[in-house]
């Protein structure tokens, strides 16, 4: 299809449109260290740096504030849901005035005693 051939340097990735030379735009690779990402994790290439995002199927709880104080690791971002207690680490949209139930995957909000859902 073309008369050439391009590649990307070593620690770069190929970023070129769709229908354009392959190896035409090169960028970064700034998931090419091997180690960046911890467990249950994929480093993905953003814009302007690396991302490391969940495997599908598990929970991030980078957002949830009481994480550290659990016990988990600073490196530990992604748990499978039978692992995870939501109640604990806040990642639930229970009500505030409701009783937060952790359950072998995911959780239950409920109404506590004299109080009705609405």
């Amino acid at each position: 299809e073309f008369l050439y051939k391009c590649e990307c340097k070593k620690g770069y990735t190929d970023a070129s449109p769709k229908g354009s030379i392959p190896g035409s735009v090169c960028v970064l690779d700034y998931c090419s260290d091997v180690n960046y990402c911890p467990s249950n994790t994929s480093c993905v290439n953003t814009e302007q740096q690396a991302e490391c995002q969940c495997h599908k199927g598990f929970v991030d709880i980078r957002h949830s504030e009481s994480r550290m104080s659990l016990g988990f690791s600073s490196d530990q971002y992604c748990l499978s849901p039978h692992d995870v207690d939501e109640c604990a680490l806040g990642l639930h949209n229970c009500s505030s005035y409701a009783i937060c139930t952790n359950l072998p995957e995911g959780y239950s909000c409920q109404c506590p005693p004299g109080w009705e859902d609405g």
